[in-house]
């Protein structure tokens, strides 16, 4: 059964992963390629604010706005997260002038169309706990664990599901 988080949770996770995989879920026939991403700023309104490489030649064609999924993970981290939401491309140099979270270095390369400005505005958020497993282990953890594994209990999942809905 899941249960439910709070924004400052999803903020406090975001900050301790940084990084995530980045998906472009438009129909369009021209897409923002998946690309790794790292997070610039996060605000009070659920907003993830991060830059990516663009080709400023294609700039007429992308959709301004579009649905994405974040999918945030660090090796070593016993969690990750999963974040879905609707993505804004920010291209306009007066909105970009506008923003004081973003430093003005990248302002700088955003206006040059060198990079795209993008945030994504949090609809929900899927928070997954796993088991970290030891490197080392004896012949009676080794079989524990490949019997516990051929009867796996659903109820008894490695996994804790928590989802975070901010549909407006």
């Amino acid at each position: 059964m899941p249960t439910y988080l709070n924004l400052q949770t999803v903020q406090e996770k975001i900050n301790e992963l940084q990084t995530a995989l980045f998906y472009d879920l438009s129909n369009s026939v021209l897409k923002i390629p998946v690309s790794v991403i790292q997070v610039l700023t996060l605000d009070e309104l659920g907003q993830i604010w991060f830059a990516m490489p663009f080709q400023s030649h294609y700039s007429q064609d992308y959709n301004r706005d579009f649905l994405t999924e974040l999918h945030f993970f660090r090796k070593g981290k016993d969690f990750y997260l999963n974040i879905t939401g609707k993505a804004f491309l920010v291209l306009d140099p007066e909105e970009v002038n506008n923003l004081y979270s973003v430093p003005d270095e990248l302002k700088k390369k955003v206006q040059a169309k060198e990079l795209a400005l993008l945030n994504v505005k949090i609809r929900t958020a899927d928070y997954f706990v796993r088991k970290i497993y030891s490197e080392k282990k004896n012949y009676k953890e080794i079989f524990q664990q490949l019997f516990s594994g051929l009867f796996f209990n659903p109820q008894a999942g490695d996994l804790n599901y928590r989802v975070l809905h901010l549909d407006q």
